[in-house]
């Protein structure tokens, strides 16, 4: 496994993780009506105000986190099905956690399902997210930096 920053030559391979993680029928295209492209999110990155990391294995992302420092939003994870549950969404937590912290943010959100049985609510929490709000579809969880970050 290999850790690293994403570029813009990584966007078709997140869109794609993003497109399988997704539950429901959000599809590229829903995303591309939100005026999220590969092409989008590769200016954000190159205004500065995103940063992104990614998992490689044998050569392909499998895995990938964005964050936007300006908002302190953990603003997208995914990770493939098929390679769930092997640490990577931690691992890439992990990363924009430090990184927003780093960029001088004392609390971090994100968005994320309102349904309590969605693996993704379970997997925040036991990572020390906290429920902000839970508004129609919308759950927002929180969390505050670490004494020791």
């Amino acid at each position: 496994m290999l850790f690293r920053e994403l570029t813009h030559h990584d966007m078709p391979a997140c869109f794609d993780i993003r497109v399988e993680a997704w539950v429901g029928e959000d599809t590229e295209a829903v995303l591309a009506e939100l005026g999220i492209t590969p092409e989008s999110v590769a200016q954000l990155f190159e205004a500065g105000s995103h940063k992104g990391w990614g998992c490689e294995m044998d050569g392909k992302i499998v895995g990938f986190v964005i964050a936007n420092r300006l908002t302190g939003e953990v603003w997208v994870i995914g990770v493939y099905t098929d390679y769930q549950k092997r640490g990577i969404a931690t691992k890439l937590m992990r990363l924009a956690e430090d990184w927003l912290w780093a960029c001088g943010h004392t609390e971090i959100w994100l968005h994320t399902y309102v349904d309590e049985n969605n693996p993704a609510v379970s997997f925040y929490r036991k990572r020390g997210w906290r429920d902000a709000n839970v508004i129609d579809n919308d759950r927002k969880m929180t969390k505050t930096r670490p004494l020791s970050s």
